[in-house]
């Protein structure tokens, strides 16, 4: 499966996160950056996207309400395609819980984790670098 770049070559991403406000937040730096922005607020709606348009870059959240967390989209992607690159963020209350949630999205294959808050163009970078 190779990333949807349509017919301009822009590079695409799949933000996954159950608040709205990081999703926009997010959208808003990719775009000026000249990146298709894709979105989805739950994990089964990020597998569905992803199906749909499978993005050369996946933002994901690792704490989500409903069926499927965060760690199980990057397994599900993955697994999709071993080639797009993760990234994964989370923003637990419990610094100990963070750390944990991190080390493991990276052993289940994020390139990289980050921890919330975080600036979106540190994300951006890794991306345009």
């Amino acid at each position: 499966m190779q990333g949807n770049k349509g017919n301009s070559g822009l590079k695409s991403i799949l933000i996954v996160d159950d608040d709205p406000g990081i999703i926009d937040l997010f959208k808003e730096m990719f775009e000026m950056e000249g990146i298709q922005v894709f979105s989805a607020m739950t994990g089964q709606e990020a597998l569905n996207e992803f199906r749909r348009v499978p993005c050369d870059y996946v933002l994901t959240d690792i704490v989500m309400p409903g069926e499927l967390d965060g760690l199980e989209v990057i397994l599900e992607i993955r697994d999709m395609n071993p080639n797009v690159k993760i990234f994964a963020m989370t923003g637990d209350a419990d610094p100990s819980e963070t750390k944990g949630y991190l080390d493991v999205a990276e052993v289940f294959g994020a390139e990289e984790v980050f921890q919330k808050p975080l600036s979106p163009q540190t994300i951006i970078d890794k991306i345009v670098a």
